[in-house]
């Protein structure tokens, strides 16, 4: 399957041994209703300089890209949430816009993963 380079594959197989296509899918849906606010909120924790929010944002972020193999978000947010906590603002402001993109390709990736599987079991 011609899947986008972010999201790993051998995660996502493992997954399906676990609890098949059903088990993605709940997965995908939770991830692409929740990661927006995630990131929405640390974003606005950088911009009020609350960077405790920002960090917290940043580890639920890279817990749920890790989950689903969305490698790219799972490492920036860990940046963002490691830079948060050593309270450095500037650095974190210049990775906003790649963990903006990061989600956005996330997102991409497993909307295509979820079509994909529908496809084959359908």
């Amino acid at each position: 399957m011609d899947r986008i380079a972010c999201i790993d594959d051998r995660v996502l197989d493992r997954l399906r041994r676990q609890g098949g296509a059903e088990l993605i899918r709940e997965l995908v849906t939770v991830f692409l209703e929740d990661a927006p606010k995630r990131l929405e909120s640390g974003r606005e924790g950088a911009r009020a300089r609350d960077l405790d929010r920002t960090r917290r944002a940043a580890h639920s972020l890279k817990a749920s890209a890790a989950t689903l193999g969305a490698g790219a978000l799972c490492s920036v947010s860990a940046r963002i949430e490691r830079l948060a906590g050593d309270c450095d603002t500037g650095a974190v402001d210049a990775l906003l816009g790649q963990w903006e993109s990061s989600l956005r390709d996330a997102r991409q990736g497993l909307e295509r993963v979820v079509l994909d599987d529908r496809r084959v079991a359908g």
